[in-house]
């Protein structure tokens, strides 16, 4: 049956089929997939913007930046007073791999400004009128650097214990604590208590909330003074320190950054700083959030619960460093340094590099790896979950490929 002969009845089911078939494709990143089922759907609907948009998506994750991005053009020709603003996320992404730094910018503050505007009448939970609380250097307790942290992942494990490590050396004031779950190998804890850093255990009412949450639960904690919520798999720096202390002797209650292309929310999960005592009952808040389904994308629903519930009392009293010129009041960043290599900027994902392993044991075995040293000394350990194939793969940080690659170190398998 041709399109234009389907009932609206028909039509709106067709078009539900399809909504949902690409949503799945999208959620396990099937890309091409996604994108024939939207080059169907276009045809149906040929001036609809988030179906323009999606599809621009698509081409883009497969490396088709013009294409993409003439799709994105469309969708602002046909809507040019209604712009969504993952339209213009999207198009400040597609002109940097255009290398379009110009556009990029352009379209970067007005995704920036459009979610300001979206969140303008939210309710402020407090006004934010004096100066920040003075930052005590010598209370190491009441300074956190606070994460979530569940799984066996390496990627976030070894993060972990690698930002501990880097911590005692660019953040001495600071006190490194992972809000985690049973999830998380215990040798890996102790590794971490070993270093210094705190441990707690979220509780069964906590767990009901992702662990993407977990972190910001630090915001409400009556021990603390001042806090920074990071990523695990991203690694702390002297750039990063620097900015903190332009922060601190501004004398405001919040800081954020913004120091890449995709940088584009007013506050990322990863990257965001403040002073206690402002925001109170948070994990019953993030429920209420979560509650109303006001998230568009599980992945970063952490950050729509920011722009929404956070941003709005936030933005009253904040430094923003913003080395892409998005936010209209973001300054430079007071140290510019390629720390660990020349592609760093703050928030990059450090576990970038698949490992390829092989082993010579059955599938049905229980396996386990270790990362040892050009001493042979063990740098980690971990299980294999399960076993598919005569390989597997670990993602692991460069500090640690740059050494298997030089050949000083080496990973071993083992029947456990």
């Amino acid at each position: 049956m041709l399109k234009s002969e389907m009932t609206l009845e028909q039509l709106n089911q067709y078009l539900a089929e399809k909504a949902s078939s690409i949503r799945t494709a999208f959620k396990i990143r099937d890309y091409y997939r996604a994108n024939q089922q939207l080059l169907e759907l276009i045809q149906v609907v040929p001036r609809h913007q988030n179906v323009l948009c999606d599809l621009a998506i698509t081409e883009m994750r497969l490396g088709h930046y013009q294409v993409a991005y003439d799709y994105l053009q469309r969708a602002i020709q046909y809507h040019p007073h209604a712009v969504e603003i993952n339209t213009y996320d999207a198009m400040c992404e597609v002109c940097y791999f255009l290398k379009d730094s110009q556009q990029q910018q352009y379209y970067g503050r007005l995704a920036n400004q459009a979610k300001k505007d979206q969140v303008k009448d939210e309710p402020k939970i407090a006004l934010l009128t004096s100066e920040a609380p003075v930052f005590d250097r010598n209370q190491v307790l009441e300074n956190i650097i606070s994460y979530s942290l569940f799984g066996d992942s390496p990627r976030y494990c070894e993060g972990a214990v690698l930002n501990v490590k880097f911590a005692q050396k660019i953040f001495p004031e600071w006190t490194c604590r992972f809000y985690i779950d049973e999830t998380v190998p215990q040798q890996v804890v102790i590794r971490l208590q070993a270093l210094g850093a705190q441990i707690i255990y979220v509780n069964a009412q906590q767990k009901q909330i992702s662990g993407l949450f977990w972190r910001f639960f630090v915001m409400d904690d009556p021990k603390v003074k001042r806090f920074l919520v990071r990523d695990a798999d991203s690694f702390l720096s002297y750039k990063e320190k620097a900015a903190i202390e332009d922060w601190i002797s501004s004398k405001r209650y919040f800081h954020c950054m913004h120091d890449a292309y995709d940088h584009v929310e007013l506050l990322l999960a990863g990257m965001f700083a403040g002073c206690t005592g402002v925001f109170e009952n948070i994990a019953q808040d993030i429920q209420q959030f979560l509650h109303r389904d006001r998230y568009l994308i599980e992945r970063v629903m952490d950050q729509h619960y920011l722009r929404y519930c956070i941003w709005p009392t936030a933005q009253q009293s904040i430094l923003i460093h913003d080395s892409q010129g998005y936010d209209s009041k973001g300054i430079i960043f007071p140290l510019k340094t390629l720390e660990y290599d020349d592609g760093f900027y703050i928030g990059r994902i450090e576990a970038n590099k698949k490992v390829k392993v092989h082993h010579d044991f059955k599938i049905t075995d229980t396996v386990g790896w270790r990362l040892r040293d050009q001493h042979h000394q063990i740098i980690c350990e971990y299980d294999v979950k399960e076993l598919k194939e005569k390989y597997f793969y670990l993602m692991l940080s460069k500090l640690y490929t740059d050494h298997l690659e030089s050949g000083n170190w080496y990973i071993e398998t083992y029947k456990k």
